[in-house]
């Protein structure tokens, strides 16, 4: 099921959450009681020219939304489609793009910040190697971390010992009973920090380097797409929600490798 935010238009949303013609009547029957109203106009409002009440379209996103979050929006929609004059409609598509544009920001959605000073943070980014040896500390069984990263990765054991003394010093990680523990796994740049070109350089780099390996269990997909305006916000909403996917995957995984990631979606046009 797809969620709210993919959708810039509450009736779409409503008719994908009816589904097909053996759940229909049953659901839009739960639509009318929600809203306190007859199934004829559930259908007259979802395949018609109405529109929910803001009173009915409170009571459906108390019933159906799962939070606080999405009920707002849910009822943005409907005020945008209840506007009367382009004004108003242009207004309420302004919430509507500020409200997708803030929870894009994946440092307000994953709620990660970044604790260092800029120095550090100028230091740490300033090569691929730092985040390497930082996640290399979080493996199973990496007491020997220099040797790892020497065999694996190709990182000499005296810049590994370099980084591991930076991470220590600047309490990125500790050493307890001669084991690294980190405590920030998930340092995280916001778009504007002055390090993020220099961030996404790092591991595109190392993702043409595993081109270049060619091992088969690398996944690698580029293409160019043609969409609609409409459709790249959507695409946007699925990357980022495959982002979330991944962080709770990763919360709870045992770690024992390290793996590259880098997703993009752009424009081309200069």
């Amino acid at each position: 099921m797809k969620t709210i935010y993919e959708y810039r238009n509450y009736k779409s949303y409503l008719i994908e959450m009816v589904g097909n013609k053996s759940r229909r009547s049953g659901f839009k029957s739960k639509l009318a009681k929600a809203a306190q109203c007859s199934s004829t106009l559930i259908s007259q409002v979802l395949y018609g020219n109405r529109h929910f009440t803001l009173e009915q379209a409170e009571s459906l996103a108390q019933d159906f939304m799962s939070n606080e979050e999405e009920r707002r929006f849910f009822i943005l929609l409907v005020q945008m489609e209840r506007a009367g004059t382009l004004s108003l409609k242009k207004f309420f598509n302004q919430q509507i793009d500020e409200v997708l544009f803030q929870r894009d920001r994946l440092q307000k959605r994953l709620k990660m910040e970044s604790e260092l000073p800029q120095d550090q943070q100028n230091i740490y980014y300033s090569s691929w190697e730092y985040a390497a040896v930082h996640m290399a500390t979080t493996l199973v069984g990496q007491k020997q971390v220099a040797d790892y990263l020497a065999n694996e990765l190709g990182v000499s054991p005296k810049r590994t010992a370099a980084i591991l003394n930076f991470l220590l010093t600047n309490k990125i990680i500790s050493l307890v009973d001669q084991q690294y523990r980190t405590g920030k796994a998930q340092l995280h740049l916001s778009p504007a920090s002055s390090n993020i070109i220099k961030h996404h350089t790092n591991w595109r780099l190392q993702a043409i380097h595993s081109l270049e390996r060619n091992h088969i269990s690398d996944f690698h997909y580029s293409a160019v797409m043609s969409v609609g305006e409409v459709d790249r916000s959507v695409l946007r909403e699925i990357l980022s929600e495959a982002i979330e996917k991944m962080a709770k995957v990763i919360k709870t995984t045992t770690a024992t490798s390290l793996q590259g990631v880098c997703l993009d979606l752009f424009d081309l046009k200069r």
